[in-house]
């Protein structure tokens, strides 16, 4: 799940707006976009690049919606601690409420499967 939660939260990085809007960093609200005239475009012919530092593998975007799905209905506090690691990664977070927003994740995914076998039996 750790895996997937890093490949997540890589996913969210690139929106800011993908990942849970209602708890992310209240900052990306003060942004003012390149179209509303805000900072210089690069002279053409040049790109600017950064750099992790590693090779990480290419995002698995159904991966990383399908695990955007779950985080959305697990209750808010976890979302908070999720976004906070693994997206804006303003923090580490105790190792037991990452913990405990990882079962609230495992939780939830158990209970749409509940859902979906009674829907079938139906």
């Amino acid at each position: 799940m750790r895996l997937r939660l890093w490949n997540w939260g890589r996913w969210g990085r690139q929106n800011p707006d993908a990942p849970d809007g209602s708890c992310r960093n209240h900052l990306y609200d003060m942004m003012i976009e390149r179209a509303e005239g805000w900072g210089d475009d690069p002279p053409a012919g040049t790109a600017r690049t950064q750099s992790a530092g590693i090779d990480a593998p290419e995002i698995d975007e159904h991966d990383a919606e399908a695990l955007d799905c779950l985080i959305m209905q697990a209750p808010k506090r976890h979302r908070i601690v999720l976004v906070g690691v693994y997206v804006l990664r303003v923090g580490r977070g105790s190792r037991d409420d990452v913990d405990a927003a990882i079962r609230a994740i495992w939780d939830v995914a158990a209970a749409n499967r509940a859902v979906v076998e009674a829907m079938r039996r139906a």
